[in-house]
């Protein structure tokens, strides 16, 4: 019994020695990973092969011993390196390997103690779809990284926490950038630099400062670009191997800003910095020859541009990178345009269709020639935009007409496609600019056609790419009142859609004012808001989508069969290379090329005799005249036409014609002229017109200015009269003087059909939102109401009369004509405007606007009306200086020109008519009684 007992006691003792010898082995084993991890960790920026090693030995004791929670951790530590040397297919087959072990053991990592293995695994993954360019995977795993952190209290966020919220903040916007959504990927990097700048240090937020430069540089502010880049590049030169990728990265864009600035000399200067930091196997090296070829294409030397180009496509294909689709295809197109501007077309066709190929997602794709791929086959449809219209210009000059429209036509569907993803307006006018030599290839091509067979087709076809050329973000505003107002989405949710927008405006005139984090704060939120509330619209009120976003432009036909016989339209096209126009009458239609040769100067020398009272007329009629000839007479020809519709373009939005010269008289003592900038436009403007003829109207006070305004304005001692005198012809409601507020004006527009405002106007050209208009100052109150008030309000008015300085000018944007108060007007809701070009004489305009008013009572057409007071103020002049066009030609309508009051005379003989009837009535009756 002794004996089992010692045996018993001695097999445990040794059971006891070898689990102890085991647990000591595990420990030294774990020990041992540890020590290789931090071995990885001290040269993965310096010896990729010998860290990879360190941390997969790492990783397979901590699998061996199941310890997850290092084993992760090694991993992470393999997706990093990879992620410093480009080393594409290492880093996704880490990222596959923890993401299985995360999702097979979820409970045990579920524990808040390794929510930053979980953080970092999203990071990672963002990183990795942002380095492949799959933007749309990257935003996704951005935004779970995002929601995860946002979802924990903020007094429970560890630093660790705020960094990795930072970086999720700064993917999302790199994603937006790259899809040209530019201001929401502004947003967000100026979300990311306020969490950075509270909550960690500056030198957290240089990656952010980085990016916005790469921002910049997209937005072609490349000053600005490099002021952000140059400031965080001398911190990174400070920082060693570590950061060779941030300086080897911010040398590149500051390289290629100077280049695009011809600033060459700077350009070599930042790549010969970049290039001493790589060796002859960095992934990072093909972008050096890619920025030099730029460089070199700039500088006009296209033999070594090209040699570079090559030289950066052969190390992309060689690069431990693999097949980088996006960065190739990107590389092909940019090569193309070389080949282009060397005249090597078919080399260009050659490279576009290879670039095509890079943007399908299957790689196997085949494309004949001419051919393109279907936009469902393309995952960045930005990229393949630009490749298409670049392509169409190719295929134009290589001389087939087809095949350039075909390609044309589908690049304007994408583009159409487009534009319901872009929220923001000036990603969306950014976009259309960008895509506007399509409809110019478009017309180039259809002219030649038309030369050739006459074929009336073309001129339908021309018609087209003129309208879809213009305005789309303008229309698309009025189409959006038109859904709000005719789609099902309950009166709360509109009533909470203006209210933000309102917010959102009035926030952005207060960061205008002074740089305030809070007040940037607030107006992200409300933009997010905002952004969220849009997007319920849109995927749960179908009927407001389809009405939002028809992209439908007006046919040819149906223009010609809304005209009468005494009506002309012309439609303008200011390309590059020519100014197109087409002359539109109920039964005819002429298409014309005209050469810009000295047609800019003269249009510009105009313009500036225009708006001079000084300005010798006999010069200003030459020129007048010069002009008239050359974009107007082939379609007039001689025949009368009673109004003629000018659809501007370019430089042409800035001259009245009523003012050119035909060489015996003005063109406004012949024809009533109204402008719009496109026949669709107009279309919209004619809908559901307002049958409500009461005034609005106002005449501020400026002679004594309020501590309040931050402006002095001059006084306007016509305007109190000028309102006065209007009331002689309609019913109207006047604020004069001090009563004259902004404030008041808001309470009362929206019941009003006329709105008339004698005041001061002022256009900022840099920042065309913060041209305004100026109420009477009053303690504690705005008195300027902004472009961007505008965009937030909504105005019912068939006319409003802005009698102010102008109030027509501002920044011409391509696609969009100008972006000017008269524009704003538009927007809110106005169905035509009279505004002024210039800066105009108190006097002669007081006197001007209610000759106009009287003539409106009288049922005439509103340009009519104009042109009547205008003809009245010359033949009352023609003998003093105020004959000068400067003092009657400032002021123009656009809109919809339809009467605002029906014909009196129609009235009058309906009345008499009436009165004949009753006494011829009475008459019968008085003798029946009689007999």
């Amino acid at each position: 019994m002794k004996y089992w007992f010692i045996q018993i006691v001695f097999i445990m003792c040794v059971l006891f020695c070898s689990q102890s010898i085991a647990q000591e082995n595990d420990v030294i084993e774990i020990e041992i990973a540890q020590k290789l991890q931090s071995k990885g960790e001290q040269i993965l920026f310096r010896d990729k092969d010998s860290a990879f090693h360190y941390f997969e030995n790492a990783y397979a004791i901590f699998q061996r011993h199941q310890d997850w929670a290092h084993a992760v951790n090694a991993l992470q530590y393999i997706s990093a390196t990879s992620s410093i040397h480009f080393d594409l297919s290492r880093y996704k087959a880490s990222i596959i390997s923890v993401d299985s072990i995360l999702k097979e053991r979820k409970e045990y990592f579920d524990d808040p103690e390794y929510r930053s293995i979980r953080n970092a695994h999203f990071n990672l993954q963002t990183d990795y779809y942002s380095m492949i360019k799959d933007f749309q995977k990257s935003r996704e795993y951005a935004v779970k990284l995002k929601n995860q952190i946002e979802n924990i209290p903020e007094d429970q966020w560890t630093k660790d926490d705020i960094q990795y919220l930072v970086k999720a903040y700064e993917y999302e916007a790199a994603s937006y950038s790259d899809e040209g959504k530019f201001q929401l990927a502004l947003d967000l990097y100026e979300k990311s630099l306020r969490i950075s700048l509270k909550e960690l240090d500056e030198d957290f937020a240089a990656a952010t400062y980085r990016l916005m430069g790469d921002l910049y540089t997209r937005l072609q502010d490349y000053k600005k670009s490099n002021e952000y880049l140059k400031k965080e590049l001398t911190k990174e030169l400070g920082q060693g191997s570590s950061a060779k990728n941030k300086v080897v990265k911010s040398c590149y864009v500051i390289a290629q800003n100077y280049g695009r600035l011809q600033k060459i000399d700077s350009a070599k200067f930042y790549l010969s910095l970049a290039k001493r930091r790589l060796q002859s196997s960095d992934p990072l090296y093909y972008e050096y020859y890619q920025i030099l070829g730029e460089v070199y294409q700039k500088e006009g030397n296209m033999d070594r541009a090209l040699v570079a180009m090559d030289s950066a496509l052969i190390l992309i294909k060689t690069s431990n990178l693999g097949d980088y689709r996006m960065e190739n295809a990107k590389l092909y197109a940019r090569r193309a345009l070389m080949y282009h501007q060397n005249n090597d077309y078919e080399l260009a066709l050659s490279d576009y269709q290879s670039s095509l190929k890079k943007l399908a997602a299957d790689s196997t794709v085949a494309l004949g020639v001419w051919e393109n791929p279907f936009p469902e086959q393309i995952q960045n449809k930005v990229e393949f935009l630009k490749v298409l219209k670049d392509k169409a210009i190719t295929i134009k000059e290589m001389g087939n007409n087809k095949a350039a429209l075909l390609t044309t036509q589908l690049a304007i569907e994408v583009l159409d496609s487009l534009k319901p993803t872009f929220q923001n307006e000036g990603d969306k006018q950014l976009l259309i600019a960008n895509a506007y030599d399509l409809f110019e290839t478009g017309l180039a091509v259809t002219y030649d056609q038309y030369l050739k067979d006459k074929n009336p087709n073309h001129l339908k076809q021309a018609f087209f790419y003129i309208e879809k050329g213009k305005s789309a973000v303008l229309l698309e505003a009025l189409l959006n009142t038109k859904a709000y107002r005719f789609s099902d989405i309950p009166v709360p949710l509109l009533e909470e859609e203006g209210r933000l927008k309102s917010t959102i405006k009035n926030l952005e005139r207060q960061i205008a004012r002074k740089d305030d984090g809070e007040v940037k704060e607030k107006l992200f939120e409300n933009k997010k808001k905002y952004q969220k509330l849009i997007k319920s619209f849109e995927d749960n009120y179908p009927s407001y989508y389809n009405l939002k976003y028809n992209q439908e432009v007006i046919s040819l036909d149906e223009l010609q069969g809304s005209m009468n016989s005494e009506q002309i339209m012309v439609s303008y096209f200011y390309g590059k290379g020519a100014l197109y126009a087409l002359g539109i009458t109920k039964g005819k239609v002429d298409l014309l090329k005209i050469a810009k040769d000295d047609l800019e100067n003269e249009l510009n020398v105009f313009k500036i005799a225009l708006a001079d009272r000084r300005s010798q007329i006999s010069d200003f009629q030459k020129t007048g005249h010069s002009i008239y000839q050359k974009i107007l007479q082939p379609f007039v020809k001689g025949q009368a036409y009673d109004h003629m519709t000018i659809m501007a373009d370019g430089p042409l939005h800035y001259i009245p014609f009523e003012s050119l010269y035909n060489g015996s008289e003005y063109l406004v003592e012949n024809i009533a002229f109204g402008y719009i900038n496109s026949a669709t436009l107009l279309h919209q403007l004619q809908a559901g017109t307002v049958a409500n003829h009461q005034v609005l109207a106002f005449a501020p006070d400026f002679s004594t200015q309020s501590k309040n305004s931050s402006i002095d304005f001059a006084p306007l001692p016509n305007s109190a009269q000028e309102v006065r005198n209007i009331a002689d012809y309609f019913h109207v409601k006047t604020y004069f003087g001090n009563q004259a507020t902004l404030k008041h004006f808001r309470e009362n527009l929206k019941d009003y059909g006329i709105i008339h405002l004698a005041t001061h106007a002022q256009t900022n050209d840099e920042n065309p939102e913060y041209s305004f208009l100026a109420f009477t100052p009053e303690k504690d109150e705005e008195n300027l109401m902004y472009i961007n008030d505008l965009y937030a309000t909504r105005i019912n008015a068939d006319l409003v009369t802005l009698s102010a300085c102008d109030t027509g000018l501002g920044t011409f944007q391509k696609g969009e004509g100008l972006i000017s108060l008269a524009r704003a007007f538009f927007y809110s809701g106005a169905k035509s405007l009279v505004n002024t070009l210039w800066k105009i004489n108190d006097n002669s305009s007081s006197e001007i606007m209610v000759a106009f008013y009287e003539n409106l009572s009288k049922g005439m057409y509103k340009d009519e009306a104009l042109r009547q007071a205008q003809l009245s103020f010359i033949q009352k002049h023609r003998e003093d200086k105020l004959s000068h066009p400067y003092y009657w030609s400032s002021f123009v309508v656009s809109g919809n020109v339809d009467p605002v009051v029906k014909d009196n005379k129609i009235w009058t003989y309906l009345l008499l008519g009436g009165l004949l009837l009753v006494s011829v009535m009475a008459t019968v009756y008085i003798r029946r009684k009689r007999i």
